[in-house]
C-alpha cells in the first residue's frame, strides 16, 4: 500500500520587478480650462430668471381660473400640455376636468361636434376618467361611417383613438378610419402645401411611425411631449401670448439645468 508523501511549500522572498512603461511627457492640454466650465454657466437658471418664471406662472394660474367655457378650458388643458406646462398646473387641470366629468350630463356644447366630443373623450382618459366609447355613436351616419367634414375634427378624432382600450370596436373604427384621411392628406400634399401646410405638418407627426406603437388593441405615444414644444410654439396664436412668454422661460430653464447637471 503506497504511503503519503508529505507536501511542503515554499514562500519565496524574491518576486519579479515588472517594469512598466509610463508615458512622463508630452501630454495633450485638458479642454476643460476655466474659459470652458464658465460657458457651462447658463443665465436661465439664477434667481433673477426663476423669480420671472414665478410670476409668469402665477398669470397662467389667474388666466386659466378666467376661462369659464367648457372647450376653451378643454383648449386651454390641451395647449399646456403640448407646451409641456401640465405638470406646473395639475391641480388647476384637475379641478376643470372633474367639474366638466361630474357634469356630463349637460352636452349641449359639445353636441353633434366631432373636433369638441374627441377632444373631452382624449383628455378624460388621459387623465384617468372611464369614459364610454359610446359618446361617439351620436357622430355616425346611416351607414355607421364617422360624420366629418373638416381636418380639425379628423385629427383631433385620431388623437383620441390611441386612447382605445382592448376591444373597443368604435375607437378601431375611429383609428382606421382617420388614418386613411390622414395618409390622404399626406399623398396629396403637395396640392395641400401651399394653402394647408400646417395640416400636412401635423398629418406627418400623426402617421409618422416613432409617434406610436399598437399592440393589442391599444396604442402608447412614443413621442415626450416637450420634443414636439417647440414645433407647437410656431403654430400658436398671439392670443396665448402669456403661455407662449412661460413656455420660452421654462425651456431655457429646462435646458440650463440640464447642460450643466
Amino acid at each position: 500500500m503506497a504511503k503519503n508523501k508529505p507536501v511542503q511549500c515554499l514562500v519565496s522572498a524574491k518576486y519579479d520587478n515588472l517594469t512598466v512603461d509610463r508615458r512622463s511627457a508630452n501630454y495633450q492640454p485638458s479642454i476643460w480650462d476655466h474659459d470652458f466650465l464658465q460657458w457651462l454657466n447658463s443665465k436661465y437658471t439664477d434667481e433673477a430668471c426663476k423669480r420671472r418664471a414665478e410670476e409668469l406662472k402665477g398669470k397662467v394660474k389667474i388666466a386659466i381660473k378666467d376661462v369659464i367655457e367648457p372647450l376653451d378650458q378643454l383648449e386651454l388643458i390641451d395647449n399646456l400640455q403640448r407646451l409641456g406646462l401640465a405638470y406646473r398646473f395639475e391641480t388647476e387641470i384637475r379641478n376643470i376636468l372633474n367639474n366638466i366629468y361630474n357634469n356630463n350630463k349637460d352636452y349641449n356644447w359639445r353636441k353633434e361636434n366631432l373636433y369638441v366630443t374627441s377632444l373631452e373623450f382624449r383628455l378624460l382618459r388621459q387623465h384617468g376618467y372611464p369614459v364610454s366609447q359610446e359618446v361617439f355613436n351620436g357622430l355616425k351616419d346611416d351607414q355607421g361611417g364617422f360624420i366629418c367634414d373638416d381636418f380639425k375634427g379628423i385629427l383631433s378624432l385620431h388623437k383620441a383613438s390611441y386612447y382605445s382600450l382592448e376591444g373597443e370596436s368604435i375607437m378601431e373604427e375611429a383609428w382606421q378610419f382617420t388614418s386613411k384621411h390622414l395618409k390622404d392628406v399626406m399623398i396629396r400634399k403637395s396640392m395641400y402645401l401651399s394653402q394647408n401646410k400646417r395640416s400636412v405638418q401635423w398629418s406627418s407627426l400623426c402617421i409618422g411611425k416613432s409617434q406610436c406603437w399598437r399592440q393589442g388593441g391599444s396604442y402608447t405615444f412614443m413621442r415626450k411631449e416637450r420634443t414636439r414644444t417647440t414645433f407647437y410654439l410656431s403654430s400658436l396664436s398671439w392670443s396665448l401670448t402669456l403661455c407662449r412668454q412661460f413656455t420660452r422661460k421654462n425651456l431655457k430653464t429646462f435646458q440650463g439645468i440640464h447642460l450643466i447637471a
